[in-house]
């Protein structure tokens, strides 16, 4: 009676580092073997802020009985007050009210044309249209400032 052939036995594996490692060499495969660190966990969530010192694991790992961060309220529309506008953090209370702040030459001043939307690769975004002249030769726009 033979002794059945002994199966063969596949070639060992690379450490994920290791030099020539042929095709395997694909610096993404051997990022995917490693063990993840504290501060890359979490990155690919919502937000893309590193958790280095893993407090948002172990707030997602062990969440708390209690809901003390629930917010009740009787608030309604009928019953609130209204408060007044505060004067700052508001474009008026910018230097130059919002406006352009370009300084210019003795005798020149800018004026403001007005928005326009320009197409970009990721859709539109808003651009100032100005125009820098003479200041005798410049007219104010209503309701905006010339410097």
């Amino acid at each position: 009676m033979r002794d059945a052939p002994a199966s063969p036995t596949p070639p060992p594996q690379p450490e994920p580092d290791a030099a020539g490692a042929g095709r395997a060499d694909d610096p993404v495969r051997l990022a995917a073997r490693r063990i993840r660190s504290v501060d890359a966990a979490g990155t690919e969530a919502s937000d893309d802020t590193v958790d280095t010192d893993g407090k948002g694991l172990e707030a997602a790992r062990d969440p708390s009985p209690w809901q003390d961060n629930v917010i009740f309220s009787n608030a309604t529309a009928a019953n609130h007050i209204p408060e007044t506008d505060p004067d700052l953090a508001g474009v008026d209370s910018r230097p130059g009210h919002g406006g352009l702040l370009i300084s210019t030459a003795p005798g020149h001043a800018v004026t403001y044309r007005g928005t326009v939307d320009v197409a970009t690769r990721t859709g539109t975004r808003t651009a100032l249209r100005f125009s820098i002249g003479e200041a005798a030769a410049v007219r104010p726009q209503p309701g905006k400032p010339t410097r």
